[in-house]
């Protein structure tokens, strides 16, 4: 199962911070902190998702502890097409992820595409940027945590979806 307590804890507790911060400093400091968080709790939970459909569907051990170092742990961010699917297509093949995609609720792949998109882009320039004398555009918390909601539905719908196909 896919965890989000922890980490609307942790975006709601951003926001707060966000919301009473005495500088434009700090707020954006929290803004870049929530991206970050959101960020680092996608790649986690996509890794979850693999590494279930890896559990089920390959039977070897050593065929099963390949596939987590190879390829859930050489991944190292949340694009749909160039980390998410890849992982899963390397896992379970294009014809099976073909009827995984079929299967998924066309306006959950929108959203959560669409969603990973905009968020590699804003995380990408905050994190290869430094807060100077300029004020650079981050979203706030409160932004991170509803696009939490919408990849999360994507996600699930992914882990439900892939549990219930049949190769």
């Amino acid at each position: 199962m896919i965890a989000k307590s922890y980490i609307l804890k942790n975006l709601q507790w951003l926001d707060k911070q966000y919301n009473s911060a005495k500088s434009q400093r700090a707020s954006l400091l929290y803004s870049k902190l929530a991206l970050l968080e959101l960020c680092g709790w996608i790649e986690e939970s996509m890794d979850d998702v693999v590494n279930r459909c890896v559990n089920k569907n390959v039977k070897k051990h050593q065929y099963r502890q390949y596939l987590k170092e190879q390829v859930v742990e050489r991944n190292s961010g949340f694009d749909y097409e160039r980390h998410f699917r890849s992982m899963l297509v390397q896992i379970v093949g294009f014809s099976v992820f073909e009827k995984l995609e079929k299967r998924v609720d066309p306006v959950k792949l929108h959203l959560f595409k669409s969603s990973l998109g905009s968020l590699k882009t804003i995380r990408n320039s905050a994190a290869h940027t430094h807060i100077k004398g300029i004020t650079p555009n981050v979203k706030a918390p409160s932004w991170c945590q509803g696009e939490l909601y919408k990849i999360y539905d994507g996600l699930i719908t992914f882990d439900q979806t892939l549990r219930l196909l049949k190769k």
